[in-house]
C-alpha cells in the first residue's frame, strides 16, 4: 500500500455506497497499481477550503465521520481558522448516522498533527511535524 496526497479527488466512502464527496484535499490509501482505476476507498484526513461553503462541509462532515475518516478540517481563510472535526463517534440523531466527538477551532499559530496519519509505517512522519 502506498498513500497518496492530492487535490480535487473524489473519494469512494465505504460507509455510503452513494457517497463520492470530492474533498478539496484528501491523504488517502491505495494500492499504486489502482490510481487509474477506482477512487480511493481509505481518506487518513480530508480537507476543505470552506469560505463559502462552510455549511455544505459541515454537512459532510457526518458523511466522513460514517466512514470513519480520523480526521477532517476545513480552512475558513477569511477569518484564518482551521475547524477541526475528529473521532467519528455513531450518533442516531445525526443525517447520516454518525458525527465527530471532537469539534474545535484552531487559530493560525496552533499547530496539530493528523490522527490517521498516527503509526502509520506507509506515511512519511515528518511531513505532518
Amino acid at each position: 500500500m502506498g498513500t497518496d496526497i492530492g487535490p480535487g479527488s473524489k473519494c469512494r466512502l465505504n460507509a455510503l455506497d452513494h457517497s463520492d464527496p470530492e474533498p478539496d484535499v484528501a491523504v488517502t490509501v491505495k494500492p499504486p497499481e489502482s490510481y487509474s482505476q477506482d477512487h480511493p476507498t481509505t481518506v487518513l484526513l480530508a480537507a476543505e477550503i470552506s469560505d463559502s461553503s462552510l455549511r455544505l462541509d459541515r454537512r459532510k462532515a457526518g458523511l466522513y465521520a460514517a466512514a470513519e475518516v480520523p480526521d477532517i478540517g476545513s480552512l475558513i481563510s477569511q477569518s484564518r481558522r482551521l475547524e477541526v472535526h475528529r473521532l467519528p463517534v455513531a450518533d442516531a440523531k445525526q443525517e447520516f448516522g454518525y458525527r465527530y466527538a471532537e469539534v474545535r477551532e484552531l487559530g493560525e499559530d496552533e499547530t496539530i498533527a493528523p490522527l490517521g496519519a498516527a503509526g502509520r509505517e506507509d506515511i512519511d512522519q515528518e511531513f505532518f511535524e
